[in-house]
């Protein structure tokens, strides 16, 4: 954390991330935490032209999105739909009861 912290105050140090925005600004160097908040903020997307120096070499960092099957497919995603499939048919039949002595009364009509 110290080092964080003095690489941003020294002037002389360029290792860190840089990235330019929509609007071909240049933003570096950002250490490791300024750097994921600006791209928790949005900033950084894939597309966006982002890299790494460290110790004078510079590498290039490739932002993707990826749709994680494996996730989808967990005993968890099945456990959080089966769970969502309970409540939401458990509210229809809630609902279903609750229309019964409207149907009742308008069959009576007829």
């Amino acid at each position: 954390a110290c080092q964080g912290a003095m690489r941003q105050h020294d002037p002389g140090n360029s290792d860190g991330y840089y990235f330019r925005d929509s609007s071909g600004k240049l933003h570096g160097p950002l250490t490791r935490f300024q750097y994921e908040a600006w791209s928790l903020r949005g900033a950084i997307e894939p597309g966006t032209k982002v890299w790494r120096q460290a110790a004078g070499m510079t590498y290039k960092i490739a932002i993707t999105r990826k749709f994680r099957w494996r996730k989808l497919l967990s005993f968890g995603a099945f456990g959080a739909l089966t769970e969502w499939l309970v409540v939401a048919t458990t509210f229809a039949g809630l609902f279903f009861l609750a229309s019964i002595p409207k149907l009742r009364a308008e069959l009576a009509k007829e």
